[in-house]
């Protein structure tokens, strides 16, 4: 799951290193449940992504 986030964030272009990608999902992803902060039962929270944009309509030839 969080691979897939991971491309979508590439893909989007907010974030392109591993180190953005981390910072991304650990700062403005994560909806932290349980305790807070990172734990066992919870890991680091819920991953949660912002609604995509629609990609411009390509032309159809």
């Amino acid at each position: 799951m969080v691979a897939g986030a991971a491309a979508l964030i590439v893909s989007s272009g907010v974030a392109s290193t591993p180190q953005q990608i981390r910072d991304f999902l650990l700062t403005k992803a994560v909806v932290d449940r349980g305790d807070p902060g990172p734990d066992n039962v919870y890991g680091a929270g819920e991953l949660t992504l912002p609604t995509p944009t629609s990609p411009p309509r390509r032309s159809r030839r």
